[in-house]
């Protein structure tokens, strides 16, 4: 079967399944768990569009029950001395760094498939499935297992996808819903006083900051090796002894078993891909989102920057991201009003000056 006979007979699959959560709610034969979860998610959907001006689309308020334990499956994949990752291009998505299967065993067929080119690869399980925005999306049985702030803060993030995804950038689209996931998951506790789900969810942040802080460093540490004049053997040895502090101090800081993370040689190249395209950009738009006057601002310049030439809306990251670790945050915040400005203004070019 083509990539795209499988995507289709998995997205079709999906939609067979989908029933609707207001007859689930009324039949007497929907287990009391079950109607618990989906009533939450009906809050968690009145939420989002009410608090954070998300798509009333129709998404989420249909279950499916896939009767597995992932959606998908993506393989990510990366030469061995490059944090450089496989891309393929896709109809309306544009190219990204991963490619999905509705089923696992093809994910670890193409997988062994590259590791055979020398990749490194990993392949991970998904719970969520998103049309973004093409048609209405269901919640699934493999998202219905989370405790509330996280499975308000995985819809979400879907639902922002929905909102704004921009074809061919999936770091800034993913960074975006990351972004759009924690801020509302933090406000939706609020609003219901989950004051200990959010002492928890808190702890969970500041473990996976941990956890972020330390992958920069080996991502740092990599892509100073890959770029020595030597060997690839010396490069790979380097890396080696790289990845083997980052599992040590992984294990001293508390932050779990880095087996059950990365398996036994991980996190490899392929791990820091995925990481650095969901998680990249996320301290940045952040601080944007604090900064701005209110959620509807906030999703304003977003949609601006996603309307703006890949080259304009990299650099206006970057130089955010350069201005918030000098602490000159209200700098970051302006350089996303700059072009809004000038396109007021009717001015259409965007002057590579006006960023620094």
């Amino acid at each position: 079967m083509s990539y795209y006979g499988q995507a289709i007979g998995g997205h079709l699959s999906i939609s067979a399944k989908k029933q609707p959560i207001d007859r689930l709610l009324d039949r007497d034969d929907t287990p009391q768990a079950l109607k618990y979860k989906l009533s939450l998610v009906q809050r968690i959907r009145s939420f989002a569009i009410r608090e954070l001006q998300l798509p009333d689309n129709g998404s989420y308020t249909e279950y499916a029950d896939l009767q597995r334990p992932a959606a998908t499956w993506i393989v990510t994949a990366a030469p061995r001395t490059s944090l450089s990752p496989q891309q393929w291009c896709y109809v309306y998505i544009g190219c990204v760094t991963y490619r999905g299967y509705f089923r696992e065993s093809s994910a670890r067929e193409l997988a062994d498939a590259l590791r055979d080119q020398m990749m490194d690869v990993v392949v991970t399980p998904t719970t969520a499935y998103s049309t973004l925005g093409w048609s209405n999306d269901p919640i699934l049985n493999t998202m219905i297992g989370y405790d509330e702030l996280d499975l308000a803060e995985l819809v979400f993030h879907e639902l922002t996808h929905a909102l704004i995804y921009v074809e061919g950038d999936a770091a800034f689209s993913e960074a975006l819903a990351t972004t759009i996931g924690r801020i509302g998951a933090e406000r939706y506790a609020l609003e219901y006083a989950l004051l200990d789900d959010l002492t928890e969810w808190r702890d969970w942040q500041r473990r996976r900051e941990s956890i972020d802080s330390l992958l920069s460093e080996l991502r740092t540490a990599l892509m100073r090796i890959y770029g020595m004049n030597i060997t690839n053997d010396g490069k790979l040895r380097r890396k080696a002894d790289a990845i083997a502090e980052f599992r040590r101090e992984f294990a001293q800081r508390g932050l779990g078993d880095p087996e059950r993370w990365y398996a036994s040689s991980g996190p490899n190249n392929a791990h820091l891909a995925l990481h650095q395209t969901y998680t990249g950009h996320v301290d940045t738009l952040l601080t944007m989102f604090r900064q701005a006057n209110s959620v509807q601002d906030f999703l304003a310049h977003m949609t601006h920057m996603a309307s703006l030439p890949s080259s304009h809306r990299q650099k206006m990251l970057a130089s955010g991201a350069t201005q918030l670790a000098n602490g000159d945050v209200k700098d970051a915040v302006q350089d996303a009003e700059k072009y809004r400005e000038t396109e007021k203004r009717g001015e259409k070019s965007y002057n590579d000056a006006q960023l620094h």
